[in-house]
């Protein structure tokens, strides 16, 4: 089936509407015919009609289970990140936190793994200064604050570049349907890398003011 908008609506009323329905009305059902059984004189209808109830009700549930198949395969990847909304038992809920402009990399490469996103790359020079580094941290600087990032993470490549420059990654939404579902159009940005000049790599720098996570 193919995955759109109007489908992924469809799954998740099925899953968290329809499907939560059914099983509501088989489970007062078969209360009352189980309550039924002992009083009444014509108990092997009453397991027939169970029977039938039984058949019906797996029928219904593997239908919705089939129609729902790529749904359910793509559903972990939703995220306050990429979706303002999300589908609780027969109701939507506003996600928290629902702004995508602090998304990670993270959050981007795990909205690309839905097949409605595809990645954007940027390369953005001139917007920090490189300060140095001590033993846990590289520093930066916007000219208005200054930013860390853990020495431990791969983040930084010294290069032979002339000018510090920041790759970075987005997650573009690539069929509109999906955004009359609470969809973001554009995921990020998520920093992949950022390359110092290799003639700054042993510069030492000890902050004297208060310092921000480079990555939120």
């Amino acid at each position: 089936m193919t995955v759109n908008g109007n489908y992924w609506h469809l799954s998740e009323h099925l899953i968290n509407v329809v499907l939560p329905v059914i099983l509501f009305i088989v489970a007062i059902i078969l209360f009352i015919l189980f309550d039924i059984i002992p009083s009444t004189t014509n108990a092997n209808k009453i397991y027939k009609i169970i029977g039938l109830t039984f058949l019906i009700t797996t029928v219904c549930i593997s239908t919705i289970f089939l129609i729902t198949k790529d749904y359910r395969k793509l559903i972990s990847f939703e995220t306050n990140a990429n979706r303002k909304i999300k589908m609780a038992v027969l109701h939507y809920q506003t996600r928290p936190n629902d702004s995508s402009n602090r998304a990670s990399l993270y959050d981007v490469d795990k909205t690309l793994n839905l097949p409605f996103y595809k990645k954007e790359v940027s390369i953005e020079q001139n917007s920090i200064k490189y300060l140095g580094k001590n033993d846990v941290f590289y520093y930066f600087t916007d000219d208005k604050d200054i930013y860390q990032s853990d020495i431990s993470r791969d983040l930084i490549q010294f290069k032979p570049v002339n000018q510090v420059s920041i790759s970075k990654e987005y997650a573009i939404l690539t069929d509109a349907s999906f955004a009359s579902v609470g969809f973001k159009e554009k995921i990020g940005p998520g920093i992949s890398s950022i390359m110092v000049p290799i003639s700054k790599e042993n510069v030492l720098y000890q902050p004297k003011t208060k310092t921000y996570d480079l990555l939120k």
